[in-house]
């Protein structure tokens, strides 16, 4: 009589668990730019406090006065070009 066969095992590679790129990238470390030191003088910003938008740039450097201004001036750089600009 033949002898029994044993079950061969697949490959490590194919025993790996199937990982979800989606689910991976919801667990790992947001790679933002570096935050600038915040702004300590009066009128500091309460919104734009992280991330590397010109806006966050502008409320470290001068406080919501400074935010507004780059927010303005935003809208003027987007009006020349033939934005419009949407309030809701």
């Amino acid at each position: 009589m033949p002898a029994a066969r044993a079950k061969a095992k697949p490959p490590a590679a194919a025993q790996e668990k199937k990982t979800d790129p989606i689910a991976e990238a919801k667990h790992a470390p947001a790679a933002h730019a570096p935050v600038a030191a915040a702004y300590s003088g009066p009128g500091p910003c309460k919104h734009a406090l992280k991330g590397h938008s010109p806006i966050v740039k502008a409320c470290a450097e001068g406080g919501l006065k400074a935010a507004k201004s780059a927010m303005k001036n935003m809208v003027k750089e987007g009006k020349a070009v033939g934005m419009k600009c949407l309030v809701l």
